[in-house]
């Protein structure tokens, strides 16, 4: 019997993957048969509008309505996606970053019981909502690319970790998102230079890669299926490694759960 898991995908830089992979990683582990449920926190709202096909959002169906009702079940719907539930968000989340830092938490506490796992999809900013998912996780993803930008928001995000939180920064794991093999000499010793500093600064970098490629974009955007074929076994490999290391137990991908 395995224990459920609370994990936050997060990072204080916009455009490195973070709510692409968060879904990826969702869809592959509803695919196993975990039941999951992803919370938006993220004002932007993309998890939100890939899990949940309804426009406008009923407020009473929000990650806002839940907060005020303290009541997180009755606000949960479906996601398209079989063995997945989501926590919607709107833009009223807004007047709600300064909540007491035990809100998601005290959300949390009574839903738990009912999934395998519990996905965050946290907001590219530091607030007491952001806070509180990570001090409510078992794990920590921040996805991030090799350039000196994503590195000093990792640092941001490490130290911001460490003074708000009493998480073990061994439950928070880097993943090297959109990763593209060089193609010239140049580059390779570029991206090496990179990677180097990588593993000296950040002792969390994960070995996984997660490869940039147009399937990302016409599984997400084009809701095309996400299968391990020829073109998509690199991708599928890394993103199943990320969802085994999330749920802490061996996850079978056999063509019955796909």
């Amino acid at each position: 019997m395995y224990d459920n898991t609370v994990v936050s995908f997060s990072s204080f830089k916009g455009g490195v993957g973070k709510t692409t992979l968060a879904i990826l990683t969702t869809l592959l582990m509803a695919m196993a048969r975990l039941r999951v449920l992803v919370i938006d926190l993220d004002h932007q709202g993309n998890s939100t509008r890939w899990h949940y096909r309804v426009s406008p959002i009923p407020h009473d169906k929000t990650l806002a309505s839940a907060i005020e009702f303290m009541d997180a079940r009755s606000c949960i719907v479906p996601s398209h996606i079989h063995g997945c539930d989501i926590l919607p968000v709107g833009f009223q989340i807004l007047k709600h970053y300064s909540v007491p830092v035990d809100t998601l938490e005290l959300l949390i506490d009574p839903i738990k019981d009912d999934y395998d796992v519990i996905v965050i999809d946290c907001p590219p900013s530091l607030n007491n909502l952001v806070v509180g998912a990570w001090s409510a996780s078992d794990r920590i993803v921040t996805p991030a690319r090799f350039d000196s930008f994503d590195q000093y928001g990792i640092h941001f995000l490490e130290e911001a970790i460490r003074s708000n939180t009493e998480v073990d920064l061994d439950q928070w794991t880097i993943v090297i998102n959109f990763f593209k093999t060089p193609r010239s000499t140049d580059q390779m010793t570029l991206d090496l230079q990179y990677q180097d500093h990588f593993t000296d600064q950040f002792a969390n970098l994960n070995s996984l890669r997660v490869t940039s490629r147009e399937i990302i974009r016409k599984i997400v955007h084009e809701d095309r299926p996400f299968t391990r074929s020829r073109q998509t076994r690199e991708l599928f490999d890394g993103v199943a490694d990320l969802a085994r290391w999330i749920a802490e137990r061996p996850i079978s991908f056999d063509e019955a759960g796909i």
